[in-house]
């Protein structure tokens, strides 16, 4: 198994790998070389390693904008939303609430946005422009919940630099307009999926779960949960349980969890009939301004959690509370009533460009992480419950 440092160098390794693909959103070249690259290093773990693959209709961008006389805005298309007509939406550009034909909302990509909402399914604005304010300057794209549906107005996001300019524009109610385009395009996508065996296979499994996919780069955001991934199939396939461990790494985390959806489809009965879901979410081991949040499904998981993590070293992490709604993949088990523990949260770089190997990860922290978890499933299957 070797040492702490050997498994450093293998958690620095993958992260920077991962790092190296490129841009990670669902169903391009990029995701479907990385997700063949993540089946072959489970496989060097000692788990049974596949890609079971699927179709998608994937969104690709085109030339999209904002242009406010002699001022030009680039930005990216909301994937849940339709694209404009061919010349684009104009109109005079307002703050939401005015009696503007385009409204400017800004808000953090990552938490719930009301005024987003309303300006986007209100009626009263023909296009919406949406600021990302993320933890640093640059384009911080807000996941698409909803995809493939498209609803409301179109949306073009554009990065937080351009703010008070953008807000000085709508206060003036200067004249605008806007191209959000793009076309749909038929591809495959894949989840990752694999399975240690353990002693006794009629036993209720556990399941070990981490996205893989995302807008940018995604060094810290996703990750520091795939080596930590590996490493828990790793530990338990020299070891194993008494029960069988599951593992998926899904696509379409930014496009409404849609490769977890498709991995539970052809598993209607797991949700409920896996002994436990261990979700490693965003930001695992992130370096810059983490924010790690805990979420469990009953009290007696999240004090065993916590008490691993301290055990393991592992940064403090903040307890969300009894019966909040998990976010990321977790939300579709908590929804379907079977039980979790979900390490999830975010970053200074959560969502942008900037969130690259090797500055935004710490690599002792996700080790830490892998040491916790290892020891929660161990416990969990030793008490059978």
């Amino acid at each position: 198994m070797g040492g702490p440092l050997e498994r450093a160098q293998r958690i620095s390794e993958v992260i920077r790998a991962f790092d190296a693909q490129g841009h990670h959103r669902t169903g391009t070249d990029v995701d479907n070389a990385s997700g063949a690259w993540l089946r072959d290093l489970l496989d060097q773990q000692g788990a049974e390693a596949a890609l079971e693959t699927y179709l998608f209709e994937r969104f690709a961008p085109a030339d999209s904008y904002l242009q406010a006389g002699d001022a030009h805005f680039p930005g990216l298309p909301m994937f849940d939303a339709p694209v404009t007509p061919g010349a684009g939406v104009s109109g005079r550009l307002g703050l939401a609430g005015t009696d503007a034909e385009i409204a400017l909302v800004v808000a953090p990509p990552g938490a719930p946005a009301p005024e987003l909402d309303m300006a986007r399914t209100s009626g009263r604005y023909r296009a919406v422009v949406y600021v990302t304010v993320a933890g640093r300057p640059g384009l911080a794209p807000r996941n698409a919940a909803a995809f493939p549906r498209a609803f409301g107005v179109p949306v073009l996001q554009v990065s937080g630099e351009h703010r008070a300019r953008l807000e000085s524009m709508a206060d003036g109610r200067q004249e605008a307009t806007v191209m959000a385009t793009g076309q749909t395009v038929s591809v495959s996508a894949s989840n990752v999926i694999g399975r240690v065996a353990g002693k006794d296979s009629k036993l209720a499994p556990f399941v070990v779960m981490t996205p893989r996919s995302g807008w940018w780069a995604c060094a810290s955001e996703r990750g520091g949960g795939i080596a930590c991934w590996l490493e828990i199939a790793r530990a338990i396939a020299h070891e194993p349980l008494r029960r069988d461990l599951l593992l998926v790494a899904s696509t379409g985390h930014e496009l409404g969890h849609w490769g977890l959806e498709r991995f539970i489809d052809s598993r209607e009965a797991l949700p409920t009939g896996a002994l436990l879901w261990l979700h490693l979410g965003a930001s695992i081991g992130a370096a810059i301004a983490p924010r790690p949040v805990l979420f469990a499904s009953a009290p007696a998981l999240a004090s065993l959690t916590l008490d691993a993590m301290a055990a393991a070293g592992a940064p403090p992490v903040t307890l969300a509370p009894q019966g909040t709604v998990p976010g990321g993949e977790s939300k579709n088990i908590h929804e379907r009533g079977g039980r979790y523990v979900s390490f999830a949260g975010g970053s200074a770089l959560f969502h942008l460009q900037d969130d690259r190997w090797p500055d935004a990860v710490d690599v002792a922290a996700v080790s830490a992480y892998c040491d916790a978890c290892v020891t929660v499933l161990r416990t969990i299957d030793e008490q059978g419950g």
